[in-house]
């Protein structure tokens, strides 16, 4: 009787324990095809050129008009001027944000426009009854893989409005990080320095690969000159190295013709003597943005009179880090001059 009993209690752990095994494979088999199901949606997303997130948190962020002069670094919008998209939040398609359209230095005004607004197949619109300057309108923005496509048509001008967000169709792409250094007397000394010594050269402006050899060997022979004062002939392996230590550029043609009552023969330069530079710089804002430096700095002239400084020019310098061989820090690869003082 107690073998009966002790057999039926065996067979029903058995069958338990059988169950058990059953509905744990049942699971772990939904499981598994839930999970390929899942890995196979994102990966068809991606094929489709899809956002991983479908609620759009990647668009976050700041977005601005590509520009040869702004080159998606957001703070230089308030140098040359131009519109900035913030996209604020996003949450469960409502879209928090914020336009604004900003006129180049000196002035600066701004006009901007905030919205909050249901996105619905990747658009947004949006009516607005101000800019700050008495425009009115409505936005239509449409969220693309890579880019913001923004229009702003207006329905009516403020009256006198010296300024406006704006009207038309506008692209946008992700700026890019930076970082605005402090400035102290120890971040804007280097800076300072070099374009001390970079004014000693009468360099005039130009645009980044838009420098021609006769600007670069006019360049390294002044500044000789100044820190030569009773030398006139200068040779070329001299002229190669100061333009590399400044500009990082070799290679250069020694066949042109110069002002300044430059000559070249005979693998050297003869020159007239000329007289000393009396501009000051002083460092503004230094920002660092995509392995580039942005400084700006205004050229004073001494007030001999006051022992103090008369403004000259605000101006725009683009330096990169210099390399082994170079006596400079940074290599100059653009130089503006954004605004003259009266």
């Amino acid at each position: 009787m107690k073998a009966r009993r002790d057999m039926a209690i065996a067979l029903i752990l058995i069958g338990v324990l059988i169950i058990g095994i059953i509905i744990f494979i049942r699971y772990f088999d939904l499981n598994f095809k839930n999970e390929e199901n899942k890995l196979e949606f994102r990966i068809s997303n991606k094929r489709n050129g899809e956002k991983e997130d479908t609620k759009g948190k990647t668009y976050e962020g700041i977005w601005l008009i590509e520009s040869e002069d702004i080159k998606q670094c957001q703070p230089l919008i308030y140098v040359f001027g131009g519109m900035i998209l913030d996209i604020q939040q996003i949450n469960n398609e409502i879209i928090k944000g914020e336009i604004s359209t900003i006129q180049s230095a000196p002035s600066n005004r701004i006009a901007s426009v905030t919205f909050e607004a249901l996105r619905s197949n990747n658009i947004l619109k949006y009516l607005f009854s101000d800019d700050g300057w008495g425009n009115k309108g409505q936005i239509t923005l449409e969220f693309l893989e890579d880019t913001l496509d923004l229009t702003i048509d207006l329905t009516d001008i403020g009256e006198g409005a010296m300024w406006g967000i704006g009207n038309g169709n506008f692209i946008f792409h992700r700026a890019l990080p930076f970082e605005e250094l402090e400035i102290t007397e120890l971040s804007r000394a280097p800076f300072e320095k070099y374009f001390s010594e970079l004014e000693k050269g009468y360099l005039q402006p130009f645009k980044e690969f838009h420098l021609e050899n006769d600007q670069l060997i006019t360049f390294a022979i002044l500044y000789y000159a100044y820190n030569h004062i009773n030398a006139t002939t200068i040779e070329k392996s001299e002229v190669d190295k100061i333009i590399y230590d400044f500009f990082g550029i070799k290679d250069i043609e020694h066949n042109s013709v110069f002002d300044y009552g430059i000559i070249y023969t005979n693998n050297s330069y003869t020159y007239p003597v000329v007289s000393g530079v009396s501009r000051i710089p002083i460092v503004e804002q230094i920002i660092e943005c995509d392995s580039k430096y942005y400084i700006m700095f205004t050229f004073n002239y001494i007030d001999f009179e006051t022992s103090g400084y008369n403004l000259d020019a605000l101006m725009l310098a683009t330096l990169e880090k210099g390399s082994e061989g170079s006596s400079m820090d940074y290599w100059l690869k653009e130089y503006k001059e954004i605004y003259k003082f009266d």
